[in-house]
């Protein structure tokens, strides 16, 4: 009897199994324009993104309307990156495609040529592993002009080398400032001096663990020393980590004010 139950509850299982749509997660990166009454006054789709969905992503994007953005006390045009993450349901040979999540952040934080930071020769062969968080300042022009290390979280090993931090430091501006990113859009609106962060995680041989979030290098990070106390990054405001890539801080005067999470493309 429970050998009949338990095939009977397999192919239940099966069945329901089968009945659920196949979903799948799309993700889209673009560039947008926003004019001063708040309508989108351009869009440009990554190029890693299928045709289709481009197309259908331009078309609702352009229909969206955002609160005007002020600067300086007045409406002002904006360019700002967007990164949608979209759900694919398979229904019949296509897929339909529902916004799941959307974040307005810099685009300039894909950077033309990456310098990483090494491994200073203190830490090497500790046992030791380290958790990073750096910053670096932006100009127009794409160069790297200030960086500096925010948050070192050493685990395992009993005691910290010997000037590791200041080590660390060191690599950290050394290496940055030897990255490329794109130049600003001014004309478009775009912030010409930008800030970017960026998680490294350092393993040693002899040790593993797992990687910690950004809000939690945050937790015990020194201000970013160009930035005031107004413009220090909120918690609020922190995007996912990229794996090791730079990452910019949500654009807080970027504001949606139609709804489009839930909304079919």
């Amino acid at each position: 009897m429970m050998g009949l139950l338990a095939c009977a509850m397999a192919l239940m299982a099966s069945l329901v199994s089968a009945r659920e749509p196949e979903v799948k997660t799309v993700d889209v990166d673009a560039d947008i324009v926003i004019a001063q009454d708040g309508s989108v006054r351009e869009i440009d789709v990554g190029k890693d993104v299928a045709p289709g969905v481009a197309a259908l992503v331009e078309k609702a994007v352009k229909q969206w309307r955002f609160e005007p953005v002020v600067r300086n006390g007045k409406p002002v045009m904006a360019k700002t990156g967007l990164t949608m993450d979209l759900a694919a349901t398979k229904v019949g040979a296509g897929y339909s495609l529902r916004i799941q999540r959307v974040v307005f952040v810099s685009s300039r934080a894909k950077p033309l040529k990456y310098v990483v930071p090494g491994m200073p020769r203190t830490a090497m062969g500790s046992g030791m592993n380290f958790d990073v968080l750096a910053a670096m300042r932006v100009d127009p022009q794409g160069n790297v002009v200030e960086a500096a290390l925010l948050s070192l979280q050493v685990r395992g090993g009993r005691r910290e080398p010997k000037h590791l931090r200041e080590d660390f430091a060191v690599e950290v501006e050394r290496a940055l400032k030897h990255s490329k990113f794109r130049p600003a859009d001014v004309a478009a609106g775009e912030r010409g001096d930008d800030t970017f962060y960026l998680p490294l995680d350092y393993r040693n041989a002899l040790g593993r663990g797992a990687s910690l979030t950004i809000a939690e290098r945050f937790g015990d990070a020194t201000p970013v020393p160009w930035l005031t106390p107004d413009q220090q990054p909120k918690l609020i405001e922190l995007p996912e980590s990229k794996g090791g890539m730079p990452v910019a801080m949500a654009d807080s005067d970027v504001r949606l004010a139609t709804k489009v999470v839930g909304a079919t493309l």
